[in-house]
C-alpha cells in the first residue's frame, strides 16, 4: 500500500505570505489616512470657501523672491530674513507634490511681483500633509498689482459644494479600499 506524505500547513502556503501582509497592512493604513486626511481637509476647504473672508488673518509684510502659478505660489522673505512658502487658498491635500495651477498669476503678473515688497493677509491652515500658509489678500504697491479675498480665493469659492461632495465621495472609496486591504492582510497573515 503506497504511503501519502502529510504536508504541515506552513508548507501548503507561500513562503511570501507574511511580508505580503505587512505590504498590504501598510496600504491599508496609508488609504486610511488619505481618507481621513481628505475628508478634514474638504470639509475645511469648504468652511472657508463659503465665508467672504476668515476672522484670524494676520497682516504681513515680505519680500517676493519667487512666484509661480502653481501652488504654493510665493517664496517670501520676511524683515528677519525668514523665507517661506505662501500660496493662495487651495484644495489644500489635492495634488501636494505637483501644486495646483492658479490662473489668477498670469506670466505679466508673475514678472512683475518677482522682488516687490508687499502686504498680505495671511493665514496658517492645518492640513493632512502639515500647515500651510495662506495668502487672502496680497498688495504690492510698486507693481500696482492688488488680489483681494474674492480673487485670491476664487479657486476654491467656484463649485463649493460640488467640491465638498466630490471629495467626499473619494474619501469614502479610500475608506473602502483601506478595509479591502485590511481584510486582505489579515487574510494573509493566518497563513503562516
Amino acid at each position: 500500500m503506497p504511503t501519502t506524505n502529510l504536508k504541515t500547513q506552513g508548507d501548503q502556503y507561500l513562503p511570501l505570505s507574511p511580508p505580503l501582509a505587512r505590504i498590504c497592512w501598510f496600504l491599508s493604513a496609508l488609504l486610511l489616512w488619505m481618507s481621513v486626511g481628505s475628508c478634514f481637509d474638504s470639509v475645511v476647504v469648504f468652511n472657508y470657501s463659503t465665508t467672504r473672508q476668515p476672522d484670524d488673518l494676520k497682516t504681513a509684510t515680505f519680500s517676493i523672491t519667487e512666484i509661480s502659478s502653481r501652488t504654493p505660489n510665493f517664496k517670501v522673505r520676511f524683515g528677519d530674513g525668514e523665507t517661506a512658502w505662501l500660496s493662495f487658498p487651495d484644495l489644500l491635500g489635492g495634488n501636494p507634490k505637483g501644486g495646483l495651477n492658479m490662473p489668477q498669476i498670469t506670466d505679466d503678473a508673475r514678472q512683475q511681483l518677482k522682488g516687490c515688497m508687499a502686504t498680505a493677509k495671511i493665514r496658517s491652515v492645518l492640513s493632512a500633509f502639515g500647515r500651510r500658509i495662506q495668502v487672502w489678500d496680497l498688495d504690492c504697491p510698486q507693481a500696482h498689482i492688488h488680489y483681494g479675498p474674492e480673487v485670491a480665493a476664487s479657486q476654491i469659492k467656484q463649485n463649493p459644494r460640488s467640491d465638498l461632495v466630490f471629495h467626499l465621495m473619494l474619501a469614502s472609496l479610500a475608506l473602502f479600499a483601506a478595509y479591502g486591504m485590511a481584510v486582505v492582510a489579515h487574510a494573509l497573515a493566518k497563513m503562516r
